[in-house]
């Protein structure tokens, strides 16, 4: 096979559905929570996407200790989406999102609505009976937690 050809077919494969994720999608890079008080990393993470937070408004308690979810584990850091599957371009299925409130972990599905605007949507059994955010894109992570 050519060299063009094998990079045509390295293109295809990257964004086929039901494959892994492709480095370039749009899904890839910074989301400000709904709330405006977290920036999300959206990355690779082996076959599938996951997301973790990078920036809280309010890193430390009243104390100056570093803020916790509910079973304990530090928020900077943490992984809040994980194991989603591209299902077509701009749409992924089959992950998990976890609620550092109560730490339950729910079902979810992530959809593009614009190179700005992800929806992300937990739910448990299907996806009528969940919750919905708008997470809107931002520039880094700015500065970290």
């Amino acid at each position: 096979m050519g060299r063009l050809a094998a990079a045509i077919a390295f293109m295809i494969a990257a964004v086929a559905p039901g494959q892994g994720p492709a480095a370039t999608d749009a899904v890839f890079g910074y989301w400000l929570s709904e709330n405006e008080r977290a920036i999300i990393e959206m990355s690779q993470c082996g076959s599938t996407l996951c997301g973790r937070m990078v920036w809280l408004s309010d890193p430390v308690d009243a104390s100056g200790t570093p803020k916790r979810d509910a079973k304990g584990a530090p928020l900077c850091g943490i992984h809040l989406v994980d194991g989603f599957r591209q299902r077509d371009i701009g749409r992924w299925a089959d992950g998990d999102i976890y609620n550092p409130r109560d730490g339950k972990t729910y079902s979810g599905r992530l959809t593009l609505i614009d190179a700005d605007r992800l929806e992300v949507r937990g739910y448990v059994g299907v996806p009528a009976f969940g919750k919905s955010q708008i997470w809107t894109r931002t520039d880094g992570d700015r500065g970290g937690c």
